[in-house]
């Protein structure tokens, strides 16, 4: 079984896509693997190209992929993921919001 952890990030306020992109891309993404890399199976950050009915800002998504529920609940009850990657979202983000996954594949 595959868990993911599906994280929905909206742009700051006064921010370009390009600025957005960019730190989380180069910075919040590289820290958050540097952190649990031995954890995470997969990590993938997936930039909106067209958004039907999103509210403003929706600037795209990350997967954290792991092997189990206990390896996610881990990271995000963690001390590394409360002090650094939450406050690290004010950097280029406004709004944050995530869901835990079991993946089933049908093709």
């Amino acid at each position: 079984m595959v868990v993911k952890i599906l994280v929905k990030v909206y742009a700051k306020q006064g921010a370009s896509k390009d600025e957005v992109v960019n730190y989380w891309l180069t910075k919040h993404a590289p820290r958050f693997r540097q952190i649990w890399g031995d954890k995470i199976k997969k990590h993938v950050v997936n930039i909106v190209m067209s958004a039907e009915g999103e509210e403003p800002g929706y600037q795209g998504t990350t997967e954290i992929w792991l092997d189990n529920m206990t390896d996610a609940q881990t990271i995000l009850s963690s001390a590394e993921f409360k002090q650094q990657i939450m406050p690290d979202h004010a950097n280029f983000a406004r709004k944050v919001t995530w869901v835990i996954l079991e993946e089933h594949v049908f093709v």
